[in-house]
């Protein structure tokens, strides 16, 4: 009988562990921990990235269905509603159009789009890259709400006058507008809509977006659609003979910061650029011409896989 005493309260030390044990236990589980979080935080990283590649593959079928409806042609990047001789009217810009492609029940410009709700719908979680900095509370009416900007040439900054220095790339100035789907050439190469450098509203600070509410990337390549010969060509592929390395196809894009800030950087510093903010400040998403989504990294100011190649197009549109 004591024997069984004996064996069982040696039973009952058995029960539970060491000190040593527990260390050893807590010691594996901190190294899987450590092991893990790297690999689940590149996961959380490239589940945005994928996000946002889906966000625009659903705005380039929006792009197609609004050129489907207005003769091939593109939205308008952005026009603040003045004309020579015209009274002024409500402006617009790629967002507001493109959205109304999507869904008829919203307006197409500044006016129409307050009226019927368009700025604060919930479909424009679609123009919202993951990544992107701010709150985008939906009860804030902002009309320029996206993450991402146009193509400054395909989808400009219209101007309805002419006379813009990039009007007379073909030597006649005429007014400035949106690009025909069917006169891009190499399509699948050239950029639409991409990842844009964003900074605060100027009215509601927590919210992040393009600068002036302009979604319209006019600094692309230290402001290429403006600057001509001969450093640059118009953001046309009108390249001159003999052009040198950094007036080329293959040449890498000027990310420079036109503003002083830092390079590819969300701030007022660094506004209306191509902005590299996925997997840590490596790669931005592009919708292209032909309506499939390319990623591209960034190395420098001066250096990436994103080239003129991808960004100059043929003068006629």
């Amino acid at each position: 009988m004591r024997q069984e005493h004996v064996t069982a309260a040696r039973a009952l030390q058995r029960v539970g562990f060491t000190l040593v044990e527990l260390l050893v236990v807590i010691g594996i589980i901190a190294l899987l921990i450590a092991i893990l979080l790297p690999a689940l935080n590149r996961a959380r990283l490239s589940a945005s990235q994928v996000k946002c590649q889906a966000n625009l593959r659903s705005l380039g079928q929006g792009m197609h269905m609004y050129a489907g409806m207005h003769k091939d042609s593109l939205p308008i990047g952005f026009w603040d509603g003045n004309a020579t001789g015209q009274a002024t009217t409500s402006g617009t810009h790629w967002v507001l159009l493109v959205q109304r492609a999507l869904n008829s029940q919203y307006g197409g410009d500044w006016n129409s789009a307050f009226a019927t709700n368009a700025n604060i719908a919930k479909m424009r979680e679609v123009f919202i890259c993951p990544d992107a900095p701010g709150e985008y509370s939906k009860n804030l009416n902002v009309s320029g709400l996206t993450s991402y900007l146009a193509h400054p040439r395909i989808i400009p900054f219209m101007n309805l006058v002419g006379g813009w220095p990039q009007d007379m790339a073909t030597g006649t100035a005429r007014p400035f507008t949106p690009y025909k789907l069917a006169k891009i050439r190499r399509s699948s190469e050239i950029a639409l809509i991409f990842d844009g450098s964003l900074q605060p509203h100027p009215a509601f600070p927590e919210v992040w977006g393009p600068a002036f509410d302009v979604p319209v990337a006019i600094a692309l390549d230290a402001y290429g659609f403006v600057n001509g010969p001969p450093n640059a060509t118009y953001m046309t592929d009108n390249y001159p003979a003999g052009a040198s390395s950094w007036n080329n196809p293959d040449a890498a894009v000027n990310f420079s910061a036109m503003g002083g800030g830092p390079v590819n950087s969300d701030s007022p510093g660094n506004a209306h650029q191509i902005r590299f903010r996925h997997m840590k400040d490596r790669y931005a998403n592009v919708l292209m011409a032909d309506g499939h989504v390319e990623s591209f990294d960034f190395f420098n100011s001066t250096n990436g896989s994103f080239k003129r190649r991808n960004i100059n197009v043929n003068i006629n549109r």
